[in-house]
């Protein structure tokens, strides 16, 4: 069972689109309208009675993966109702349409597209604290209920497919779609298994914004990425370019103080500053120099300085502010 989750705040439009595809079926609601105008105002109705909610639409469409057996009209009620309790959105308005319009072998695969306000009749408004994660479990566990072809969950998938607008948009561009040139670029730039100080200036080099998110302690808890305009999470493109999967699996290795130099290289990428391969070479010389460096003395300095010499001989440094910085929110 394949799911996706959308929230927003136009209903109309979000209802106009559902009922609005060509033999599209209204299998199951507990509203009264019947068109996508009254639809849209039952549900603002009670969207109202929360103004703090800015996005109370709630759109989640499932599908059986390909090659698995047809679900007919009671099952997809039963599977959307069950979707509802999982969620504890069965006190909130909703419609479930049935869409006709996919093919797998050139048989019709129906799937259904669920619409949800998620400010309930009491005016509350869920919890959608990982609802992707919740929403996958529940899926999980209705693919055992209902003899379906198990799927693995997105955290269990290494590389992730693209989807298919940046398809659509590689098909228009004759190049290679932006979800695998992005997982290439993040592969090649890990390929030594270098410091993380060191993947990210590479990464930064062939102008793929990196952002990271770390405790206050200098953990690193997240890493997502932008090319072309258009940002990923490490988890959108599969489990390798995580920030536990970078670590883990394609070896780039992280220490706490890291930190510093990461949150530098990308300031600097950020005010437009261009980062070549000398840059990386001094980071390169950093982290061998952190390393073999057993002594204290550094630590009672504000600054650790390293000299090397560049292709013209001429001396250059690379100064890193051992005082905390500010972390910048992480941008996905």
């Amino acid at each position: 069972m394949i799911g996706n989750i959308t929230k927003g705040n136009g209903f109309y439009g979000c209802v106009a689109y559902v009922l609005g595809k060509k033999d599209a079926q209204l299998i199951n609601t507990n509203m009264a309208g019947g068109t996508p105008a009254q639809l849209a105002w039952e549900f603002r109705k009670f969207a109202n009675f929360n103004q703090r909610v800015k996005k109370p639409v709630l759109h989640l469409s499932f599908s059986p993966a390909p090659g698995d057996r047809t679900l007919d009209e009671w099952e997809l009620c039963q599977i959307g109702q069950d979707l509802l309790d999982g969620l504890k959105l069965s006190n909130n308005q909703f419609i479930l349409v049935q869409h006709n319009d996919a093919e797998f072998d050139s048989q019709p695969r129906p799937h259904a597209h669920l619409v949800i306000n998620r400010v309930s009749y009491d005016g509350e408004c869920n919890d959608d604290y990982l609802d992707y994660y919740r929403t996958e479990k529940i899926l999980r566990q209705i693919e055992q209920q209902y003899d379906l072809i198990i799927q693995p969950s997105s955290w269990e998938v290494q590389k992730k497919k693209a989807y298919p607008k940046h398809i659509e948009q590689a098909q228009q561009s004759g190049e290679t779609n932006i979800v695998e040139r992005l997982q290439n670029s993040i592969e090649q730039a890990a390929a030594d298994k270098p410091a993380m100080p060191v993947f990210v200036a590479r990464l930064l080099k062939e102008n793929i914004q990196v952002d990271c998110k770390f405790t206050r302690t200098g953990k690193l808890k997240g890493i997502s990425y932008c090319v072309d305009g258009q940002p990923f999470k490490g988890g959108d493109l599969g489990k390798l370019y995580t920030h536990i999967g970078i670590r883990e699996h394609l070896k780039v290795s992280y220490l706490e103080d890291y930190r510093y130099p990461i949150e530098s290289v990308i300031e600097s990428f950020k005010r437009g500053r261009e980062i070549d391969d000398d840059r990386i070479n001094h980071l390169q010389s950093w982290v061998y120099w952190r390393k073999q460096d057993s002594s204290s003395e550094s630590e009672s300095e504000d600054t650790t300085t390293i000299d090397t010499k560049d292709i013209n001989d001429n001396s250059r440094s690379l100064t890193f502010p051992t005082a905390q910085p500010t972390c910048k929110k992480l941008q996905t």
